[in-house]
């Protein structure tokens, strides 16, 4: 199995491998992070840059390649590069990849909120818990895997915002409410958490500390960027003051 949702790391025998910031390490990460689909030798000879540049050229991405493949066989697991044209593939079951797992949890989450929070929450839960540091955390990647390594911090915020939101719902405003006060000043630009936490208070009772939250904000954003909440912020704000019956089923 290949762990990427933290050191990048691949399970094998039972034994967790850690792996080092390596030309093939730059060249598997891409593979892995686009399993099951076609990466061009373009695509890949790119990922090489900024690490040799004599090394890149066609013969050394086959010598990498190759040693890949060594690699793939020693730490067994059924998973191999294939060359169908016109690049490389790396060939693996769906479950041997955390980040497809973490997606599909998500993506499960994602559809359930509204119709099952409970199933919801769980599901953004499980793929939270997945997560066990920065993803391909400390090492230099090439353009595909830099890419990869911010969508998938973005979804992880995705999958947080899902779990609170979930818990909400199900009625956990004390237990949530923790959470997003450390959420919100660890991300203090991100809107939909403080809007989470003006909720969580409302529902729970803090009606003022909730209208503290929304003012904080206003505050900061005018200071720091010369700008005012999103119409949708404000709109929560005004539906607290006027205890907006709706909020008790959001």
């Amino acid at each position: 199995m290949f762990l990427c949702l933290g050191p990048f790391s691949v399970s094998s025998s039972g034994d967790l491998v850690v792996l080092r910031t390596s030309p093939r390490t730059r060249l598997l990460a891409a593979l892995v992070v686009r399993a099951n689909e076609v990466v061009s030798v373009s695509s890949l000879t790119e990922e090489l840059r900024g690490w040799n540049l004599a090394e890149v050229n066609p013969n050394s991405l086959q010598v990498h390649i190759h040693r890949i493949r060594c690699d793939l066989r020693r730490w067994g697991g059924g998973a191999t590069v294939v060359t169908p044209r016109p690049g490389y593939l790396l060939r693996v079951e769906p479950e041997g990849v955390d980040i497809r797992r973490f997606s599909r949890e998500l993506r499960m989450a994602q559809q359930t909120v509204d119709s099952d929070p409970l199933r919801s929450g769980a599901a953004a839960r499980r793929a939270l818990a997945m997560w066990r540091g920065e993803p391909f955390e400390g090492l230099t990647l090439g353009l595909i895997g830099d890419l990869s390594r911010v969508r998938l911090r973005e979804s992880r915020l995705l999958a947080v915002e899902l779990a609170v939101r979930a818990d909400i719902r199900n009625g956990l405003e004390q237990k949530v409410i923790p959470e997003l006060f450390e959420l919100v000043t660890r991300y203090p630009n991100h809107e939909r958490f403080h809007e989470h936490l003006m909720l969580a208070l409302y529902r729970a009772g803090r009606q003022v500390e909730a209208l503290e939250v929304y003012r904080a904000v206003c505050n900061r954003l005018a200071a720091d960027l010369g700008v005012k909440p999103s119409p949708m912020f404000t709109q929560r704000m005004v539906e607290i003051l006027r205890h907006d019956a709706s909020l008790r089923d959001l």
